[in-house]
């Protein structure tokens, strides 16, 4: 059996194809990461050394030979001249993600993850408390931060409800952790990473069958894998109808989460060290400031969008700019806060400069409709 020449460009042009994602996989297999992971493992008793690994590769220059002598001579035998390449090469790739995963085994610094593990749990379990609380007030109507412009609690909820819908839900933790002090400074990058993890988490919302679950509102399952953990809320059908359709339908809910912090005492760093405290702290909070910022700037947009609507009155375009304005004072505010340093004089060494950013990053957050979880070290903090 031959194949037809118009057949054979098609055939010829797949199996460049192929070799070209095998020549790819190879030259990861080859590369200096691999060689760093035998490096890592030598002292190991592992199945191959690095040489015998790279040898593989010989084996799948056999298997190509096979299958372009498979496309001259043997037709037939061409599928099974592939199956034995695409075996071959997951075997080669399985071998090479397993002593990856032994040397990352062996440079994973156990303590870390588990203060890690810990504070994940932490911040996660204060994420979807505060969260349902909030949650909960808004569908009883009973959410409101907007009073001071007159708005009812009712349509503040609602309005609560469908930002969240397109914007996600924001976590404002706030802190009073020192970086000068060498345990509270590991804590601040303990929580820094953590909440990095914590904006794969997504939230979604089932209603419940109230036949198994009695005299409960709201409950929660949580589903996944550390990087791609999925909380659900089951929510009996009186509250379950009134969330935003998106919800209804399977739609997931994305958080953004943020940190302020604010140390208690004098930020002197010790001799020696490579970045000033008061660096460390800045850096923090200029980095949540700036992600405050992207999310007002959606929420602007989206209720932006909602007023061009022709059925909106004068009143309500009023109700909306001046809480706007009153975003952007505090926006600047926030900025004044954190942008500036503090002149070493006598006066700064006996007062706290930018004592005044928390409570500020707390009303900013609120007008937003951010979730609030506030940090406590110590019982004096409580």
């Amino acid at each position: 059996m031959r194949i037809p020449s118009d057949k054979q460009d098609k055939l010829h042009g797949c199996l460049e194809h192929l070799f070209n994602q095998v020549d790819a996989i190879i030259t990861l297999l080859k590369g200096p990461v691999m060689s760093r992971g035998f490096e890592e493992t030598k002292h190991f008793p592992v199945e191959h050394s690095l040489q015998e690994f790279q040898k593989k590769e010989e084996w799948t220059i056999k298997c190509r030979s096979m299958i372009q002598m498979s496309v001259r001579e043997d037709p037939w035998n061409l599928p099974n001249s592939i199956k034995i390449l695409v075996e071959s090469i997951q075997k080669y790739v399985d071998d090479g993600k397993n002593q990856l995963l032994l040397a990352l085994l062996r440079c994973t610094d156990t303590e870390l993850q588990v203060r890690r593990d810990v504070i994940f749990c932490q911040t996660l379990v204060a994420a979807i408390c505060t969260f349902t609380e909030q949650l909960m007030a808004a569908l009883n109507y009973r959410y409101n931060n907007n009073g001071e412009y007159e708005e009812s609690s009712q349509d503040a909820s609602r309005k609560w409800l469908e930002q969240i819908a397109v914007t996600g839900v924001l976590l404002s933790y706030q802190s009073l952790l020192s970086p000068s002090v060498k345990e509270e400074r590991v804590a601040l990058e303990d929580i820094k990473a953590t909440l990095r993890e914590l904006e794969d988490v997504v939230f979604y919302f089932k209603e419940m069958d109230e036949t198994l679950v009695a005299n409960t509102s709201v409950f929660h399952h949580i589903e996944g894998s550390r990087q791609a953990l999925r909380v659900v809320f089951y929510l009996d059908s009186f509250h379950f109808s009134k969330l935003p359709t998106k919800f209804e339908h399977g739609g997931c809910l994305k958080l953004q989460s943020i940190l302020f912090t604010q140390a208690l005492d004098s930020l002197e760093g010790p001799p020696g060290s490579n970045v000033p405290p008061d660096e460390i702290q800045q850096q923090i909070n200029l980095n949540s400031l700036e992600k405050v910022q992207n999310y007002y700037r959606k929420i602007r947009a989206f209720y932006l969008e909602k007023s061009t609507d022709s059925n909106t009155t004068a009143i309500k375009i009023d109700q909306l700019i001046r809480p706007i304005n009153a975003l952007d004072d505090l926006c600047r505010l926030m900025k004044s806060f954190i942008a500036t340093k503090p002149p070493p004089s006598e006066l700064c060494k006996n007062s706290l400069p930018g004592a005044a950013l928390l409570p500020v990053s707390s009303e900013l957050c609120y007008r937003l409709g951010a979730c609030q979880i506030v940090m406590c070290g110590t019982g004096m903090q409580r």
